[in-house]
């Protein structure tokens, strides 16, 4: 009970708390021929990044490329090649990104203030305009519901460690041994049951969404293949968490915890967690939410629920999803055949 304030506090704290202080970031300026490109560009190269102590770091908080046009600056925004790009033209500067980035706002107002350099506070001299891929006609709540409908499946996990740990801590192990259940029986049992249930549960989501107004389109049965995947994924976590776990107590609120964790890097939360605690491995930039794969039934569901993608469009996104489920699925049950049920075999 003391312990999940603390949980929850600490992953928020760990996403938003810990702000980059020494980072340099990409962005990119579109060209012209204006008198005063040149100076503003190389000023912009060359802001160096403040510290915490106000104290000035030698890196530059900038890394600053060329790009032709607007279309150019959205498609590298969309492939993460850059988190902003922006046009001046002597007397304003127009910042462009998606809203969901965390350090718009921050990155922004350093390009104001070498703006306002050059052309002192002005009417009009600044603007930032959003280029969000999702477009105007969802609302806030629209954004929400893929990942709202992923944590209802995640809400699972508790559920499968306290039936888990139930066949331990009642000793319910000695009536399926007298009975010749086999421990593969017990498991493929709860597997059909959690699908079951998970069809059920995002079905009853839909229902509830729609009464706020979610408008649910034709690829909506499409939508339940993701609840497939994501049962695999739930079960083994279960499954692990139940084979370490000593009674049903410890194996629900452990259940619980991961089921906020992966809640909150799943988008159930807040839009945009990819922008956050991004980090570069062997060249590749990726967000730490990339790591889990509920953020990809996330991503899937994002495609099929708002804008009406089939199976086609989520290859990518089921394939991690199923590989990385199963993986985790198999591994939850050896470690739970070999602490809990090694005595029914």
């Amino acid at each position: 009970m003391f312990v999940l304030p603390i949980i929850f506090i600490s992953v928020f704290g760990l996403a938003f708390g810990g702000a980059d202080t020494d980072k340099t970031y990409d962005i990119a300026v579109i060209k012209n021929n204006t008198e005063s490109y040149q100076a503003f560009k190389e000023a912009t190269a060359s802001m160096p990044i403040t510290l915490k102590d106000g104290e000035t770091s030698d890196k530059k908080l900038f890394n600053l490329q060329e790009i032709n046009n607007i279309e150019e600056g959205e498609k590298l925004i969309k492939d993460n090649a850059i988190v902003l790009f922006f046009e001046w033209d002597g007397n304003k500067v127009v910042v462009y990104g998606e809203s969901t980035n965390f350090s718009l706002p921050f990155l922004a107002s350093g390009l104001q203030n070498i703006a306002s350099n050059f052309i002192g506070i002005k009417t009009d001299f600044f603007e930032i305009k959003s280029i969000d891929q999702r477009g105007d006609d969802f609302s806030g709540f629209d954004f929400l519901v893929p990942g709202l409908i992923v944590y209802s499946m995640l809400l699972m996990i508790p559920v499968i460690c306290n039936e888990v740990s139930d066949i331990v801590e009642k000793k319910k192990i000695f009536r399926f041994f007298t009975a010749k259940v086999k421990s593969y029986h017990i498991i493929l049992g709860m597997l059909w049951y959690q699908i079951i249930l998970a069809l059920i549960q995002i079905g009853i989501s839909f229902f509830a969404v729609s009464l706020f107004g979610f408008e649910l389109k034709e690829s909506l049965l499409t939508a339940f293949v993701v609840a497939i995947p994501m049962t695999f994924f739930t079960s083994g976590v279960g499954l692990f968490i139940g084979a370490f776990s000593k009674d049903q107590d410890m194996s629900s609120n452990l259940g619980t915890m991961a089921s906020i964790i992966l809640g909150f890097f799943s988008g159930s939360f807040i839009v945009g967690v990819e922008n956050i605690m991004r980090f570069s491995v062997f060249g590749y930039e990726m967000s730490f939410s990339e790591i889990f794969p509920s953020k990809y039934a996330t991503d899937a569901l994002t495609q099929i629920l708002l804008y009406n993608g089939g199976l086609q469009d989520v290859i990518k996104e089921m394939i991690i999803l199923s590989g990385s489920g199963l993986l985790i699925l198999i591994l939850g049950i050896l470690f739970y055949q070999k602490n809990q049920l090694n005595r029914i075999n």
